[in-house]
């Protein structure tokens, strides 16, 4: 259906764009706290061998469900770049002068969600729980060891004879 030109309809609605789907910060931050809950409940298991006097069986293990955004949005229902574009228009909005103390809090209730995220990943990797060399890359928190030398190579080399000095010393020059 198109709308006539001059048409004033959309003067009828009462609220303009998309709404916010989590627009208080007690509830956004009561919904991440049941999602929290929820892996704490459901911990992933995996089977272990037991041996006991010559006898073996396999046992399931709890091994702990590690907390992420990305799990987060699943369990809300909302997309994935979700906190990333609600962050940056908040940001945005306190940067011109315009935010709300709502969108603050909002904005303080994700920052304290992805703390309580990144905490207990690497409380989890610390302890032996989670991959410590996954948490640490999707943490961004890895080891950076320069392995690149820009120095001038040198190498000594010890002979036994004078014969095999001068034959290096000829190969030397001839590099």
């Amino acid at each position: 259906m198109a709308l006539l030109k001059g048409s004033q309809l959309w003067k009828l609605r009462t609220t303009h764009g998309r709404e916010k789907i989590f627009g208080d910060a007690l509830v956004l931050w009561g919904e991440a706290i049941a999602y929290f809950e929820w892996c704490d409940r459901n911990p992933w298991k995996r089977s272990e061998l037991v041996k006991y006097m010559g006898m073996s069986y396999e046992e399931e293990v709890s091994i702990g469900r590690p907390y992420t955004i990305d799990g987060l949005t699943v369990y809300l229902g909302v997309s994935g770049a979700y906190f990333r574009a609600a962050k940056a228009n908040i940001k945005d909005k306190q940067e011109r002068g315009k935010s709300t103390e709502a969108d603050d809090a909002i904005l303080d209730t994700i920052n304290m969600i992805e703390s309580v995220v990144r905490n207990q990943q690497i409380e989890g990797a610390s302890v032996g729980v989670f991959n410590a060399s996954l948490v640490a890359r999707i943490n961004g928190i890895a080891d950076n060891i320069n392995n690149n030398n820009t120095g001038e190579t040198t190498v000594r080399v010890s002979v036994r004879d004078q014969q095999t000095a001068d034959d290096l010393e000829e190969l030397n020059d001839l590099l």
